[in-house]
């Protein structure tokens, strides 16, 4: 780095900063190790920016968390106290009543604060995981406008108690932490993307407590058959493993698994079989869910175009729905992680937060601690709790979906142990996972999230019953992700671009090999000067894929090889007059 020994210019601009060659010569090491302006990060410059977003992520999330956990307790502990003190809840009010109380004037600023971001110019509304899906593979970068909405008013809808999950802010956050430093970077598309995967894969596994499977399950998400930005794996986990571990020095947590599963015994061959059926029965379950939500995604996107305001009824809407159902089956309320204990008990105990805080206030309004939870509570709470999310999340309330399919596969893998009987371990796990790749296509980071989710059940037991557990639950995951295949609830979910099974993948080798002399003197190029020959509509190509090639539009120049491959692997293709 010594700029006399350089006589070019060029030469010296490579070097930087342009200080003086004896000064700080450790520091100008230590930033041309991390970033060389000008220049394209390289692998190692990847994963180092990895690590520092993975610092970010940790404090955001850990923040967030603390936010969360105080409007919680503010909400359902402090507020219930006051309105039970006063006369109004236990009184005038029975108990039960707190929960529209809360979630109706909460829908209602939910729709005005979406009112809001569409008329300020500077803010966006708070926008989607779809969205990020979309952009992500558009143009490898979320924009941070999305993030302040996201984050106010996902505060308010989770902390109301709304049946919506919060890894959508964690996602949007980290999305927008990842770009904007790779803008700063001035990085390419593909550079951006990959920070842009280290921001979502950190906050996202910083939440969960669980670094791979949060790095593999926002590696799957973008796409419909598992990961295909193969590049982005590695500085994925990095910025994974340092966001979960920065979330848990901060607050001081213990690492493990959030759930207790009950015991099971020896897992044999037919366990399988049983994690084929389960796989069958979530599939339908999950169908019904996706079906259902897009459909009315739709009537209320339809709605909100004919007139903007209506963004406040139709929130309205859900918050009345929300707290009905709320009311009758408090075990609806909230994204589910701590009520999925409950439900996994199999007994009313004091694990949600309606029960902790706000049923040690007004006791006489919740269920008995020693009551038994049999199948048909089961069927109640995970049908109610479908309908609530559906709702909630078609007419804009800000939040995920990760969180509740999770909740809802486990109330279904409960409902098929009470029938037959077979082990609710199983049962459980195997029906969280097919509910969650039906809906999200994200096989392998849903098999490892639940892997490391199960981390109670097994301390009595061997260790080779995790191995035992994931067989059986990957049979119902791969039975789910061929039966619902043509299920889409994210259409912004593709190939990659350059992937071998994209269309444009087709069309750009085309057009790659046309710019390309082929043999000898050029005698292998064939011009096309017109439209090639139509075919019959009996010989015309069933995939869309294979008809797309007829589309082209006209004086494109094709090599002989490439019309020699397409006559090999297309029987339909008669070769260019």
């Amino acid at each position: 780095f010594d700029l006399t020994s350089f006589t070019n210019q060029e030469a010296m601009l490579e070097c930087w900063p342009p200080t003086k060659p004896t000064d700080g010569k450790w520091l100008r090491s230590i930033l041309y190790f991390t970033y060389r302006p000008g220049k394209q990060l390289t692998v190692v410059q990847l994963h180092i920016w990895g690590f520092i977003i993975g610092v970010v992520s940790g404090v955001f999330v850990w923040i967030y968390s603390k936010l969360l956990l105080f409007m919680l307790e503010f909400m359902w502990d402090q507020v219930p106290g006051w309105l039970h003190d006063a006369g109004i809840l236990g009184g005038r009010f029975p108990g039960y009543n707190y929960v529209w109380m809360v979630q109706i004037p909460v829908s209602i600023i939910i729709g005005l604060g979406l009112i809001v971001c569409t008329k300020i110019s500077w803010l966006r509304t708070p926008g989607s995981v779809g969205d990020a899906i979309f952009k992500l593979h558009s143009r490898g970068f979320i924009g941070a406008h999305h993030f302040i909405p996201m984050f106010v008013l996902s505060l308010l809808s989770l902390s109301s108690g709304a049946s919506v999950g919060p890894e959508a802010p964690m996602v949007i956050f980290g999305a927008a932490i990842g770009g904007k430093i790779g803008r700063w970077l001035g990085q390419d598309k593909e550079h951006l993307r990959v920070l842009t995967f280290c921001g979502m894969s950190g906050v996202l596994s910083a939440f969960f407590g669980l670094p791979l499977g949060g790095a593999l399950f926002v590696m799957e998400l973008p796409h419909r058959w598992s990961i295909q930005y193969y590049e982005a794996l590695s500085p994925s986990i990095m910025a994974s493993v340092i966001g979960v571990f920065i979330k848990y020095l901060i607050g001081n947590e213990v690492l493990g698994g959030h759930l207790m599963f009950p015991q099971i015994g020896e897992i044999r061959a037919y366990h399988m079989l049983q994690g084929l059926v389960i796989g069958i029965l979530g599939s339908a379950i999950a169908a019904v869910w996706a079906v259902v939500t897009y459909q009315l995604k739709h009537k209320v996107h339809d709605i909100i175009k004919w007139n903007r305001y209506s963004m406040v009824l139709l929130c309205l809407i859900g918050g009345i729905i929300g707290s009905v159902i709320g009311m009758a089956w408090p075990l609806t309320l909230f994204w589910g992680e701590r009520e999925a204990k409950t439900i996994l008990s199999g007994r009313y105990e004091s694990h949600s937060y309606y029960k902790e805080w706000f049923g040690a206030i007004i006791p006489e309004q919740t269920p008995g601690t020693n009551a038994t939870m049999e199948w048909y509570d089961y069927a109640q709470v995970g049908g109610m709790k479908m309908l609530a999310t559906s709702i909630q999340i078609s007419v804009g309330y800000p939040a995920g979906i990760i969180f509740p399919l999770f909740y809802i596969g486990s109330v279904w893998g409960m409902f098929v142990a009470r029938i037959t009987q077979w082990s609710p371990t199983l049962c459980a796990l195997s029906m969280m996972g097919a509910v969650e790749v039906a809906v999200t296509r994200t096989p392998w980071g849903t098999a490892v999230v639940l892997l490391q989710l199960q981390g109670a059940f097994a301390k009595n037991q061997d260790d080779n019953y995790y191995l035992a557990v994931l067989t059986v639950m990957t049979t119902s995951i791969l039975v789910t992700l061929v039966l619902t295949r043509y299920l889409v609830y994210y259409p912004e979910q593709k190939n990659r671009d350059d992937h071998p099974f994209s269309i444009s993948a087709a069309e750009r080798r085309a057009k790659q090999e046309a710019s390309v002399l082929v043999g000898e003197e050029g005698s292998s190029l064939l011009h096309r000067t017109g439209p090639l020959p139509a075919l019959g509509s009996e010989d015309r190509p069933e995939k869309k894929k294979d008809k797309g090639l007829w589309e082209r539009e006209a004086n494109t120049i094709y090599s002989a090889s490439y019309l020699q491959d397409l006559a090999e692997t297309n029987p339909w293709w008669s070769g260019p007059e």
